[in-house]
């Protein structure tokens, strides 16, 4: 269980940093 909390914390960072840098590196080519 715990390392099911630990994966699904993980993946949920992995996204939220994927994301933050999509949306920079958007904004940088459209700047």
């Amino acid at each position: 269980m715990i390392g099911l909390h630990f994966g699904w914390r993980w993946h949920f960072v992995w996204r939220w940093h994927v994301g933050w840098r999509w949306r920079r590196g958007w904004q940088n080519v459209v700047g």
